[in-house]
């Protein structure tokens, strides 16, 4: 009897050091939420110069009726890890989500670390390309 429950024991352990890995596996690839203030890149530059000439209402734009958040999230899902974006349906397995929050012109982007550090870096790309300067639209 003494041997048997030995054997349990170490049946048990062992599981639980092949259950605590895959908790390690799955906390690696946990979805994060982050939101990317993205209002110099929904606006044009006139409608930036209008909304920096107005005296601001408790932090709520009153132009994000006419913000175009398509372009950057269609930008953000062909070009960063494309396999990982959730579709319309959202019934093909993918997990990561790009939704546009107008009253504060950002993105609330739920994915994985390492994404997350994907998006940041193109965000950054979009805002140092020469056009954008030369326009005025980024600081």
């Amino acid at each position: 009897m003494k041997m048997i429950s030995c054997a349990v024991a170490l049946v048990l352990m062992a599981g639980a050091s092949v259950w605590a890995n895959g908790l390690e596996d799955k906390k690696a690839d946990s979805l994060v939420t982050r939101t990317y203030d993205v209002g110099d890149l929904v606006f044009t530059p006139k409608q930036l110069a209008k909304q920096r000439a107005k005296p601001r209402n408790k932090g709520v734009t009153t132009i994000h009726e006419r913000a175009e958040f398509e372009p950057v999230i269609h930008l953000l899902k062909s070009s960063v890890a494309p396999e990982t974006w959730t579709k319309d349906d959202r019934k093909d397995g993918r997990v990561g989500q790009i939704t546009p929050f107008f009253l504060s012109n950002s993105l609330i982007i739920r994915t994985t670390d390492a994404v997350h550090g994907q998006t940041a870096q193109r965000l950054r790309e979009l805002r140092n390309l020469p056009a954008l300067r030369e326009a005025g639209q980024v600081e």
